[in-house]
């Protein structure tokens, strides 16, 4: 066969790490519309760094009910998403998505439902069975599995309970950060 009509392989989907905002990477606050008020939890921009290095895509993704409720509006949340960003350089965010459904609506996008991430994999090109999805919440855990990531859950609660659903369960997110890039899942 001629070499300029060999077919070329297709290249290899991008992994990538889907992470919760609040109580991951931020203090929760409830209803967070001031980016003034945004810090990062401790050891946050380290752990992106050092997933970053890795080869993975770093995406955020949030429910953020007060824009429903009336509480919040596009623009807040934006702003302090920005900040978040602001505060976790060197590490990068390549992409964030946000949920502005309540509770109470059918939703595509709301977590559990793994809405945000397939979309993210689609405008990335992100290969889903190779990443990860981080968060404290059992939600996070369900819309990881839902797209077909492996998850880890957070629990700050000493000592961190297991979450049977999840894959990993850990304290912070300098230990979620240290499982995933255990040499049996980086691949």
């Amino acid at each position: 066969m001629d070499r300029k009509h060999a077919i070329q392989p297709c290249p290899s989907k991008r992994r990538a790490v889907f992470l919760d905002r609040d109580d991951t990477l931020i203090p929760d606050i409830p209803y967070l519309g001031d980016p003034g008020r945004v810090t990062l939890l401790p050891g946050a921009r380290d752990a992106l760094l050092r997933l970053q290095r890795a080869g993975f895509l770093l995406v955020m993704v949030s429910n953020q009910s007060g824009i429903a409720r009336g509480l919040l509006t596009h623009d807040q949340v934006q702003s302090v998403n920005r900040m978040v960003a602001r505060h976790l350089h060197p590490a990068r965010l390549d992409a964030i998505y946000y949920s502005p459904d309540g509770p109470n609506a059918p939703s595509e996008t709301r977590k559990p439902a793994p809405g945000l991430l397939l979309l993210a994999a689609r405008e990335h090109d992100i290969d889903l069975a190779r990443s990860f999805m981080i968060g404290d919440k059992a939600s996070d855990v369900a819309c990881g599995r839902a797209a077909g990531c492996r998850t880890v859950r957070i629990t700050t609660v000493p000592p961190p309970p297991t979450d049977p659903l999840a894959d990993f369960t850990a304290p912070d997110l300098k230990a979620a950060t240290d499982w995933i890039l255990a040499p049996e899942r980086v691949q």
